[in-house]
């Protein structure tokens, strides 16, 4: 269960989200995720511009690896944009079929 209150997504939410993903903590968690994909984009294979990507915030700040995936900041972006949510805000998303984003265990 996440350490962040995620029940509503309201501002202190996202308050406490920047936070911790400025934190020691999430940037050690970020790594051992970059590292385990070889510093690559799992969806293009890029090493450039890497972000870790939240399946779900469900576990955030007791994340388990196999939650997050390293994924470049314009695929990133595009799999925001398909899903319909920006970096503040995520909605349950099991009835999207998108075939690129199952494919990559996004979804």
């Amino acid at each position: 269960m996440s350490i962040l209150n995620n029940s509503k997504r309201n501002s202190q939410w996202k308050i406490e989200k920047d936070a911790y993903m400025k934190s020691s903590k999430w940037f050690k968690i970020r790594k051992k995720v970059l590292k385990r994909d070889s510093y690559m984009c799992q969806a293009c294979m890029s090493k450039n511009n890497l972000d870790v990507h939240h399946i779900t915030y469900e576990y955030t700040g007791e994340e388990v690896l196999e939650n997050l995936v390293a994924i470049c900041r314009d695929c990133h972006s595009e799999l925001h944009e398909e899903l319909g949510f920006d970096y503040y805000n995520t909605f349950e998303i099991d009835s999207i079929k998108d075939p690129t984003f199952v494919a990559h265990g996004w979804i």
